[in-house]
């Protein structure tokens, strides 16, 4: 699961880059009072693996074409979203036998040790 946002990206590559569309829950981006409401844009995320973590960072985040204030940002982008995966024994047994990760010629490049 990609923690609190497990079911909040739809992955894509486009341009040699990690696009996502997004539904995040607007409570989990400090805003309590609109629970039950949900930002939905476009977003761009980086991707790598580093010691054998799969490392997903949201680099930028985009609503209706508007991008969303850094404050909101802050707290997003400092979050692994990949975290839970690294907990699971048979996925970090996978990613053992990974040499890296990269995005290139709009592909998702996977080399093995």
């Amino acid at each position: 699961k990609l923690g609190k946002f497990h079911d909040a990206v739809y992955f894509s590559i486009e341009n040699d880059t990690l696009m996502g569309q997004v539904s995040i829950p607007l409570e989990e981006l400090g805003l309590p009072m609109m629970q039950g409401r949900y930002a939905n844009g476009t977003a761009t995320f980086s991707v790598s693996l580093v010691d054998e973590r799969l490392l997903v960072f949201l680099e930028s985040m985009s609503i209706k074409g508007n991008p969303l204030p850094e404050q909101f940002l802050a707290g997003l982008r400092s979050e692994n979203l990949a975290k839970e995966y690294n907990r699971q024994p048979d996925f970090r047994a996978t990613l053992a036998k990974i040499e890296s990760i990269a995005i290139e010629d709009n592909h998702l490049k996977i080399t093995l040790k």
